[in-house]
């Protein structure tokens, strides 16, 4: 305990990073669970990305910590983790109280995402006023204030189609939302309340440039067909977020391209024994009950790691995404419990099944969106004797 002389250390079994949906579910199903828990969020307010969609469940989930066994601190930053062995762990953070080092057993890592700005987006051009994230554009609205009065919004992802929606029924005109995929990606929904209220919808298009030394007056978007130049004031950037993982990565966690996130095992494990991952930090995820399912999941997982000292399996079987899944949550599994699959589609579909062609499985059909996330079950029962899982949406 002399490593950390200058700093006042903690002592708990299971810290949870992340105090949205996934983490504040993840906090209270550990505590539920006779664990130890200390949750510290970043931001000043429980849940407050959230509150942004949804004020009544985030409003919930805050009060259900607070009258929890749950410790948990607000605007408290880590900065950084540190593994010392499988049951052995140190978070230093950060928060008005000053510096601390708290010493665990187990991490439930619900960082979330980072947006990525417009020149991560591939879009250049002049650097005037008037280029938002859909969270500076929320924060605005939440103030009461229009970011502008003619809107682009690059991006059809449900966060940027709610937003465009929440800005015309503000008064806003959007006068495009632009994608680049064949098709839009998120809900009906939204895209039928946007053609209602005379919003444009380009896909196969995307904004390569922005025009307007003092503020945005021109945006630029290449389409199949050619390109046109909008007239605007505020061009939003809404394309897809990158799960919050370079602490992760520092310590060694691989990571699956496809969702840019850690590789997890059926309890959300990463391949660093005793860290859980859970919700956007794991895969994006615009449905804050998914996050909080996997949120519980992960804490299922904490628990029986510190109660079993570990998570072993005999044979970890690959899971691996099929025709039309873009990524598939976990990448391998024991067969020795139930294994709750998530997965993405690559391209909308309609009235198709979900299958697993290695033991016969297949559920729907459905209707399925690139922004969803789809959910399903695997028993135990059904995994036994298979070498590899395929996951499939035909």
């Amino acid at each position: 305990m002399m490593m950390f002389p200058q700093i006042p250390m903690l002592n708990y079994d299971v810290v949870v990073i992340g105090g949205g949906p996934a983490g504040m579910a993840a906090a209270r199903k550990a505590g539920e669970l006779g664990l130890e828990v200390l949750l510290l969020n970043e931001n000043p307010v429980l849940g407050e990305n959230l509150r942004q969609c949804d004020e009544k469940l985030a409003s919930e989930l805050a009060e259900g910590i607070k009258g929890s066994s749950v410790d948990f601190l607000t605007s408290a930053r880590v900065i950084e983790i540190r593994n010392y062995s499988d049951m052995e762990k140190a978070v230093v953070f950060t928060s008005p109280e000053g510096t601390k080092l708290v010493w665990v057993k187990a991490i439930i890592y619900a960082a979330g995402t980072r947006e990525r700005h417009a020149f991560e987006a591939g879009i250049i051009g002049d650097r005037g006023a008037g280029v938002y994230t859909i969270g500076e554009a929320r924060e605005l609205i939440s103030y009461g204030a229009l970011p502008g009065r003619k809107v682009v919004v690059s991006g059809s992802n449900d966060s940027a189609l709610a937003l465009a929606v929440k800005l015309a029924e503000k008064g806003a005109e959007v006068a495009a939302v632009v994608e680049e995929a064949e098709y839009a990606l998120g809900s009906k929904d939204y895209l039928s309340r946007l053609s209602e209220l005379g919003a444009r919808i380009y896909t196969g298009s995307k904004v390569s440039e922005v025009r307007g030394l003092r503020r945005v007056e021109r945006v630029r978007v290449v389409k199949p067909d050619g390109e046109v130049w909008l007239d605007a004031d505020t061009l939003i950037v809404g394309v897809e977020p990158v799960p919050t993982v370079k602490k992760l990565v520092k310590l060694g966690a691989e990571i699956d391209p496809a969702t840019r996130g850690p590789v997890v095992n059926e309890l959300l494990e990463t391949t660093i024994p005793g860290i859980f991952v859970a919700g956007s930090a794991l895969m994006t995820i615009y449905d804050p009950r998914i996050a909080m399912d996997q949120g519980e999941l992960a804490a299922c997982g904490a628990n029986e790691f510190v109660e079993n000292g570990g998570i072993r399996s005999a044979l970890w079987i690959p899971v691996e995404a099929g025709e039309n899944v873009l990524a598939v949550i976990p990448q391998r599994i024991s067969g020795e419990r139930d294994a709750r699959i998530y997965l993405r589609v690559s391209k909308p579909v309609k009235e198709a099944g979900l299958r697993i062609p290695e033991i016969g499985k297949k559920t729907g059909p459905a209707t399925i969106v690139p922004s969803e996330v789809v959910k399903t079950t695997l028993r135990k029962e059904e995994i036994g004797g298979v070498i590899r899982i395929t996951v499939e949406v035909v």
